[in-house]
């Protein structure tokens, strides 16, 4: 159950962090998931497996902690890392 709720909880956040990492270009809000999924894929399509994955675990809980601490460790450092980019105002890394 902690697993669950604790999941849950970061999932939301991912979701909603790819999304606001793009408010200012699509000029609008949501805190729907799927709009949020959608979002962030049209900017970075690159990384659209990722969310999708997320999206997918936000939807369907995991119940263990081996299911969601892999993606969370690699594209969670990636999106705060990103979104730090971009609300510093700092152009895209090349790599």
């Amino acid at each position: 159950e902690q697993i669950e709720l604790w999941s849950n909880y970061a999932l939301r956040r991912i979701l909603r962090l790819g999304f606001a990492i793009n408010i200012e270009k699509e000029k609008a809000y949501t805190r729907d998931f799927y709009p949020c999924y959608q979002v962030f894929s049209k900017y970075y399509p690159e990384r659209e497996p990722d969310m999708r994955r997320v999206l997918h675990l936000a939807l369907n809980l995991p119940t263990t902690k081996e299911e969601v601490l892999p993606l969370l460790r690699d594209f969670g450092g990636w999106l705060v890392l990103e979104s730090e980019r971009v609300f510093a105002g700092r152009p895209p890394s090349k790599s």
